[in-house]
């Protein structure tokens, strides 16, 4: 099942960061990076690199341990404005006849 995936922007991942009053070490930590420059790769520099699925779901699994996938899913998209979709079978729609 193909998933329609767009990773934050870089300046929705420092709205993030300006939110939760975290420091760039913080975030690396958050995100399970080796240290606040890199975390500054993905909200910096001519060429920002895109944040995972994988990386951004499991970062926000283990701060809310309690919650579903979809739950975590939609965290993700509230926190990071991270569009996810995992309808996106490239299936038409079945007819609502």
């Amino acid at each position: 099942m193909p998933i329609h995936y767009v990773p934050p922007t870089p300046e929705a991942l420092l709205a993030q960061k300006k939110r939760r009053r975290a420091t760039s070490a913080q975030m690396a930590q958050i995100y399970g990076l080796a240290g606040d420059n890199q975390y500054r790769k993905y909200v910096g520099g001519k060429e920002p690199r895109a944040m995972s699925l994988p990386m951004l779901f499991l970062a926000m699994a283990i701060e809310n341990r309690h919650a579903t996938v979809e739950e975590v899913l939609d965290i993700c998209r509230k926190e990071t404005g991270a569009i996810i979709d995992l309808d996106a079978a490239g299936e038409p729609e079945p007819s609502q006849d």
